[in-house]
């Protein structure tokens, strides 16, 4: 029953970055370098 949880937890990290990464890069390519500077 234990030998399952190692492998649940890698997979859930794995999904969280494979949702998360591309979503940023999106944003980023999106985004205006020049604006994103100035909003800051």
């Amino acid at each position: 029953m234990i030998q399952w949880l190692p492998a649940g937890v890698i997979a859930g990290v794995v999904a969280v970055v494979l949702f998360t990464v591309p979503g940023q890069a999106l944003k980023a390519a999106g985004s205006n370098p020049a604006e994103v500077v100035k909003s800051e």
